[in-house]
């Protein structure tokens, strides 16, 4: 399975955490691809972006799933 992660800019400082979590939780079979947004990162990416990136992704069959993140 093809998992990715990404985030909005108001998540930033909790990318490494959710992606080391999650190496854990997946099996060795599987692919990760984080897609950030990491800490160092100066683009800003907003909820609506995510949600247009993740329908791409999903739709375009290069994922099988998606992890994300709110701040609400």
């Amino acid at each position: 399975m093809k998992i990715g992660l990404i985030q909005g800019t108001s998540q930033k400082e909790k990318n490494k955490i959710l992606e080391h979590y999650i190496k854990q939780a997946i099996s060795p079979d599987d692919k990760l691809i984080n897609f950030g947004i990491y800490q160092d990162s100066t683009t800003t990416l907003s909820y609506v972006q995510i949600s247009l990136a993740i329908a791409l992704l999903i739709n375009s069959r290069a994922l099988d799933f998606v992890v994300t993140g709110c701040s609400s």
